[in-house]
């Protein structure tokens, strides 16, 4: 058995898999929640204001701070909970032994170019990865003739 098709390294090749999917899901719903914070921060601006000209001065400012606060912490959850994908596959990248040693040097020059890690890039080189058979060490094949 290789190096490339150990059970460690395709363990490590599942887990950049399930990375990818997490953060090809995560940003569609990180930008979501940066837009409903904003706009409840918005809102309870609005409230506070209106109670400035209302004779219900009272309640309106209750309902308008109530609201700022909640969009507040709604954002700080967004912004603290956001994860640096890139950054955690990048980690387990480089201890992987890759089973296509081309489609992995041409996402090193992809990352090199664009100065990070790209989703499509990732994606490509998943699905060359995924493809590709065991890589054949020459050695072990003399061993086993001989």
């Amino acid at each position: 058995m290789s190096v490339t098709d150990s059970p460690e390294n395709r363990a490590l090749l599942q887990a950049i898999q399930n990375d990818w999917r997490t953060w090809s899901g995560s940003e569609k719903s990180g930008i979501c929640s940066l837009y409903f914070s904003g706009g409840m921060i918005l809102a309870g601006a609005l409230l506070v204001f209106l109670a400035e000209l209302s004779a219900n001065q009272k309640t309106l400012c209750i309902f308008g701070l109530n609201t700022v606060l909640v969009g507040l912490a709604a954002f700080a959850m967004a912004s603290l909970s956001s994860t640096d994908w890139p950054v955690v596959i990048g980690k387990k990248l480089k201890v992987y032994r890759p089973q296509d040693p081309g489609a992995y040097h041409r996402l090193c020059m992809a990352m090199l170019v664009a100065g990070k890690l790209q989703q499509d890039d990732l994606r490509a080189w998943l699905d060359a990865e995924t493809s590709a058979g065991p890589v054949i060490e020459v050695e072990q094949v003399r061993g086993e003739l001989c």
